[in-house]
């Protein structure tokens, strides 16, 4: 079953879309359709057979526009003001010849109400195309060019210190070393 036509009618669709209708279909400048996320995993998987080891570490920093996938769209998105996508770019590495890097750019992030389920949606995404492309998934790495922890209702700050507290405790009993680190830059 073709999921995209449900998409377009949801009534959640209105003005922006949804992330998964930018990764899966998009209108090329002819007028044809593009299928991004289907295109990159293509590529993934011919680049991964085609490296040999001894190659794999110099060409790990070679930059191949087919990996990576812009969410925004500077044609349409300009005409509206306000909400919009936040995840504005992503990129696929490859790390030596099996492993996937996904790295997100974000313009802004809600941290209490949003990053968490942001964070799980990139998780399942760099697993399901690493999967695809026959690698592993290696760091995923997310980066917030404005990032607010958000205070308002139903969060106040007393809410959220006292989240942050428990975070906290939670984390120094635990054995192991969290598996996301959280650097927060000003």
């Amino acid at each position: 079953m073709e999921i995209t036509p449900e998409l377009r009618s949801h009534p959640d669709n209105k003005k922006w879309g949804t992330y998964f209708m930018r990764m899966a279909a998009r209108t090329d400048c002819n007028g044809q359709e593009v299928r991004p996320l289907e295109c990159l995993i293509a590529r993934l998987r011919n680049q991964s057979r085609a490296r040999s080891p001894k190659r794999a570490w110099y060409e790990f920093n070679l930059i191949d526009p087919f990996l990576e996938m812009p969410i925004y769209d500077n044609l349409t998105d300009p005409r509206f003001m306000m909400g919009g996508p936040c995840l504005s770019h992503l990129s696929f590495k490859l790390k030596g010849d099996r492993s996937l890097i996904l790295t997100a750019f974000y313009r802004s992030h809600y941290y209490i109400e949003r990053t968490l389920g942001n964070l799980y949606g990139l998780g399942l995404l760099q697993e399901f195309v690493a999967k695809e492309a026959g690698l592993e998934p290696a760091e995923l790495v997310c980066h917030s060019s404005m990032a607010q922890i958000d205070c308002g209702p139903p969060f106040s700050k007393t809410k959220v210190q006292a989240l942050l507290r428990q975070c906290h405790v939670l984390m120094a009993a635990s054995d192991t070393s969290p598996p996301v680190v959280a650097e927060v830059r000003r």
